[in-house]
């Protein structure tokens, strides 16, 4: 049950969060910025709502590590050299 709240207040602050900073982006027809200001609250609201649910995320450190292996061994050499 605290979960469900968890999650009902993650959304209740993403909530205050964009009306706090929302209007005032619409009032300027900034509309790059409102549109990549909204991707990023709803992003942000996923990532929090679902460990508040109890999933387990993967860390982001095994993706860069899987990205940049390669291009360390061509600039560093393999590993053990």
């Amino acid at each position: 049950m605290m979960k469900i709240y968890l999650a009902i207040l993650v959304v209740f602050l993403a909530a205050a969060i964009f009306m706090m900073e929302g209007p005032a982006l619409l009032r300027a027809r900034a509309w790059r910025d409102f549109v990549i200001f909204c991707i990023f609250l709803f992003l942000g609201m996923v990532v929090s709502i679902l460990p508040a649910m109890g999933v387990k995320l993967p860390s982001p450190s095994n993706f860069l590590t899987h990205l940049f292996d390669p291009l360390a061994n061509l600039v560093l050499g393999p590993p053990g050299q």
